[in-house]
């Protein structure tokens, strides 16, 4: 993206510059109830300097707003705030702070309620913005490539943190007054173009790394659940992410587990490998009555009471048998072997291996089967 003005804005911190740029973003008039609102109370076209590039949205999440129309790869429309930040990244923050009224308005006390969330907000999403915007500067490697091996991941991000920032609050959300956003997986695939599944799995995988987590709804603050929760339809909200620096996410489990983007993280897998609390986290509100979790229990106890390489045929077989025994309801070997894949997922991440059976010959295992492709366990 490229426009007149841009590299002047980049360098607003200059002492030369710093008057002319105030002045681009400057305005008699700043109202509204998010930042991107307030921002879109300046002028595009004098913050750009290209009018022929400058209109208004006529339809999608920006209807009404102004937009700068990028004449390169896909044609994206951004907001004032999206531009902003595609320029100025992580140094974001520093320089809308300097607007008290993008923050603060004096003269509205509802919108004085949720400042705070909105400036601490701005904050988290600048600092994450800036760490993802450009592929080629991502510092941590294994989100470097998660984001290579799914550029997707990185849409998701960005779209993230902008659309973070363009939520109209009346009221805070948690008592902790922490960095909040409200979405959902629909939301961000009308943003992105990018599958509504696909998002999906996406939120997932930040959820379990904790780059973001989903407020239950017993921790909504008094005033959030009584205004926006309906006590008999709990279920209909749409969620609440608190979202955390991206800085201090340990993504180790990305490159242990070969996590990428189309593998499927189920509830079953994640109660059974983290724990209720890391569950909970990754799956909020939701209770788990699927026959997965017996057969996962099925799967480790089998690996674990063994010293040799086991075959991925016999380990489901038998656990199978085990879990039948314990239910009347026919269990089909479809289900066993869904269980298994979203339970082998993590198998790297405590030691153990699977590989083929010719593998397993050459690392002087006992073979099982003269299929040398077949699957084996290698206990850790």
């Amino acid at each position: 993206m490229k426009f007149k003005n841009m590299e002047l804005i980049k360098k607003w911190n200059k002492l030369e510059n710093r008057a002319t740029v105030y002045n681009l973003y400057d305005s008699e008039d700043i109202h509204g109830h998010s930042l991107s609102e307030k921002m879109d109370c300046c002028d595009l076209i004098k913050i750009t300097g290209e009018p022929k590039r400058c209109s208004i949205a006529k339809y999608g999440t920006h209807k009404g707003m102004q937009v700068y129309l990028d004449t390169g790869k896909g044609h994206h429309q951004f907001t004032i705030l999206e531009l902003t930040m595609k320029v100025l990244e992580s140094d974001f923050i520093n320089f809308t702070k300097q607007f008290t009224a993008f923050y603060y308005n004096s003269y509205e006390n509802e919108q004085n309620q949720t400042s705070d969330l909105t400036f601490k907000l701005a904050e988290v999403c600048s600092a994450n913005y800036g760490l993802v915007n450009q592929y080629g500067s991502i510092k941590d490697r294994q989100l470097k490539a998660l984001i290579k091996e799914d550029k997707d991941t990185q849409k998701v991000l960005l779209t993230l943190y902008t659309s973070a920032l363009s939520i109209k609050w009346y009221t805070d959300p948690t008592d902790e007054h922490l960095p909040c956003t409200r979405l959902s997986a629909p939301d961000i695939s009308r943003q992105t173009g990018i599958s509504e599944r696909k998002v999906g799995n996406i939120l997932k995988i930040l959820r379990l790394l904790h780059a973001i987590a989903e407020i239950p709804v017993s921790h909504f603050s008094k005033p959030y659940f009584e205004r926006y929760i309906d006590a008999n339809k709990v279920w209909q909200h749409k969620p609440v992410y608190v979202i955390f620096p991206l800085a201090e996410v340990n993504w180790s489990l990305i490159s242990a587990c070969g996590i990428t983007t189309k593998t499927v993280i189920t509830q079953s897998a994640v109660f059974y490998w983290f724990g209720d609390d890391v569950a909970q986290e990754v799956f909020p509100d939701k209770i788990n009555h699927s026959i997965s979790l017996p057969l996962m229990i099925a799967f480790g106890d089998i690996i674990r009471a063994s010293k040799y390489a086991l075959s991925v045929r016999t380990i489901k077989d038998t656990a199978l048998a085990i879990v039948q025994e314990s239910t009347d309801e026919v269990i089909p070997k479809e289900t066993v072997n869904t269980a298994w894949k979203s339970f082998q997922t993590f198998l790297p991440w405590a030691g153990v291996k699977v590989v083929t059976s010719a593998q397993a010959k050459k690392a002087e295992y006992a073979a099982f089967s003269d299929y040398l492709q077949e699957k084996v366990v290698i206990p850790a």
